[in-house]
């Protein structure tokens, strides 16, 4: 993730996206020039946009909408219910308080009663929602959303089924945009563990939290099953987009 001045970026979600950069999160080995810290607005842009495609698409208890948007609207539109937002662990408070504001009116971070209740298997008063894996690659995004799936019932284990919705997005200089949404079977792929809004705003809240996980023994493994394809290149049947 660019930080510490490496890059100066800024911008509105209705503005300029922000600058390239690449991004892997979580964290992949022995990878060079990447960053994985997501506190960074180009980063939490293209989770806003990620989350509120899968939030209005895959509302819980309904079936999926697959109405084409406004090839002028750039932002997908806001989450109009309450939903709970699970934030990749490291996301400072700010950011984290901004991604759940720019979902939705009603959307609210993790919190420390929601994440007992997932834990315990307990029902949660509104849905809960995750997000996953967010890669990066300059003008391109992959992001993973995993969107409850109450009218299946209970999976084995007695929790909740979740389905993971992988949304590809292109950007850049320009606001993110969801150009494709692909929905894997439910319950191929575990959910993240819950990751609570922090307490107070820190500069270095990815660095805290990575001590945090490493001391008890927890990593934020990319699912292995998935063969990613590249984001390195144009998809297919998209055009060039062109620059202002």
């Amino acid at each position: 993730m660019v930080t510490g001045g490496m890059f100066i970026c800024a911008g509105l979600l209705s503005g300029l996206a922000g600058c390239s950069s690449t991004t892997n999160y979580p964290e992949i080995e022995n990878t060079k020039l990447t960053f994985e810290d997501p506190n960074e607005w180009r980063t939490v842009a293209a989770m806003i946009v990620a989350a509120r495609y899968v939030g209005t698409r895959y509302v819980p208890g309904e079936g999926p909408r697959f109405e084409t948007a406004d090839p002028n609207d750039v932002a997908e539109p806001k989450v109009a219910y309450p939903m709970v937002l699970n934030a990749p662990p490291g996301l400072r408070r700010t950011y984290y308080s901004r991604l759940c504001r720019e979902v939705g009116a009603s959307v609210e971070p993790m919190s420390e009663s929601v994440a007992n209740a997932i834990d315990a298997g307990e029902e949660t008063q509104i849905p809960v929602f995750h997000i996953g894996r967010v890669w990066i690659r300059e003008q391109r995004a992959e992001i993973d959303v995993y969107r409850p799936m109450p009218e299946l019932g209970r999976g084995t284990d007695g929790k909740q089924i979740y389905q993971m919705v992988t949304v590809r997005m292109t950007g850049g200089f320009q606001p993110w945009r969801a150009i494709h949404g692909r929905a894997w079977a439910p319950g191929a792929f575990p959910t993240p563990f819950a990751y609570v809004i922090p307490e107070v705003d820190r500069s270095d809240q990815y660095k805290v939290s990575k001590r945090e996980l490493e001391a008890k023994g927890l990593t934020v493994p990319t699912p292995p099953e998935i063969d990613q394809p590249s984001i390195e290149t144009m998809p297919e049947g998209l055009k060039p987009i062109e620059k202002f």
